[in-house]
């Protein structure tokens, strides 16, 4: 079976790990990503790790027309992940993953990035407003009523994260560099790029996030974003 995907196309498929059995993934991973999984202390992250992993090798096996345990990754200078020549070089993904939620984006249109976050501890987080939140992201965060401002942080969060991930990037470029809308109400959009101020209407966002997690999917060109949740039996797998 191949999955096919349109050009201009950028399918997202959100997941819960929980859902996945840990030992019918872990077989497709290569050795390498076995040894990063036995670096996590505690079974509950390398669980995930081990679920979100093999989820994605799943995933794009169907896209690529490919056995999972084919696909071979090769990564940029920053740790972004890409599929090796030998695969279908053409497919371009993203993945990300928070404390029980998790989320692929896969194009063939331009490079994508995605991100999730569980909506919780605000009180803890709210105090890196000012230094990951661009002065108009700020302003606009202090705008809002005080009861929209947890969801406004993770929708700006989410936003600003899949950016970065998107360019490849990561937190190596200054948070303030860039803005993006923050009301978790509002149309996601690039609002600001210092490095290219004419590029940032080219960019294509949208949130994906629901039931206490907040995401986000960027890619630099104008796409049509397709979100679905992603359940075991799609990918021929048992439930956990």
């Amino acid at each position: 079976m191949r999955y096919e995907i349109g050009p201009g196309e950028v399918h997202c498929w959100t997941f819960r790990p929980a859902e996945f059995a840990v030992n019918e993934l872990a077989v497709v991973l290569s050795m390498d990503e076995r040894k990063r999984a036995n670096r996590f202390v505690f079974d509950r992250d390398r669980n995930e790790f081990v679920v979100c992993r093999g989820i994605l090798r799943h995933l794009l096996a169907l896209y690529a027309g490919m056995a999972p345990s084919d696909l071979q990754f090769e990564y940029s200078a920053r740790g972004k992940p890409a599929l090796a020549p030998n695969s279908d070089a053409r497919i371009q993904f993203n993945v990300a993953h928070s404390r029980g939620a998790g989320v692929i984006g896969v194009t063939c249109a331009a490079p994508v990035g995605v991100d999730i976050e569980r909506m919780d501890g605000f009180a803890r987080v709210s105090a890196l407003v000012p230094t990951c939140f661009a002065p108009e992201e700020q302003a606009e965060f202090a705008s809002l009523p005080q009861r929209a401002q947890p969801r406004a942080f993770y929708a700006g969060w989410t936003r600003k994260e899949a950016f970065i991930k998107a360019t490849g990037e990561g937190l190596s470029r200054p948070l303030h560099s860039f803005a993006v809308t923050i009301a978790p109400d509002a149309c996601p959009r690039l609002l600001r790029c210092n490095s290219d101020p004419a590029s940032a209407a080219a960019w294509t966002m949208a949130d994906l996030g629901d039931h206490g997690f907040a995401a986000a999917v960027a890619v630099p060109a104008p796409a049509s974003i397709r979100a679905r949740n992603l359940y075991p039996q799609f990918l021929g797998l048992k439930q956990a």
